[in-house]
């Protein structure tokens, strides 16, 4: 019986072969893999925010209801976010009150597009 012919990976200049059924060598199939997780997979909300989070983040919005961005401006924007300064990802504290900041909607995406985070693979 005939093999299936080896698929060269997808990986400009690599001169690897695809795993079966892969796009990619094994090196880029695990950078691949990070890229996915990093960037696109959609994150469980009930496995990052937890119940103390709920309460951290009910009694910080009460205390702060204004967009905190905003206010800076002299703009009076209702906050709907808690946002964290420091990511979690980048060793902020989840709970800290120092490390939160409530913000409206559109504060939150410009917050958002401006961090650049170095991420190696």
């Amino acid at each position: 019986m005939p093999t299936k012919a080896k698929i060269q990976c997808k990986v400009f200049g690599c001169k690897n072969y695809a795993k079966d059924n892969e796009a990619y060598c094994e090196k880029h199939l695990k950078q691949d893999n990070k890229k996915y997780n990093l960037y696109l997979r959609k994150y469980d909300a009930h496995e990052r925010y937890d119940s103390r989070w709920n309460k951290v983040r009910n009694i910080y919005i009460k205390q702060h209801p204004l967009c905190e961005e905003c206010f800076k401006e002299n703009k009076y924007t209702k906050a709907t976010i808690v946002h964290h300064k420091k990511p979690i990802e980048c060793g902020g504290d989840k709970y800290d009150i120092k490390n939160l900041e409530s913000v409206c909607d559109s504060c939150h995406q410009k917050i958002h597009n401006n961090i650049k985070i170095e991420y190696k693979f």
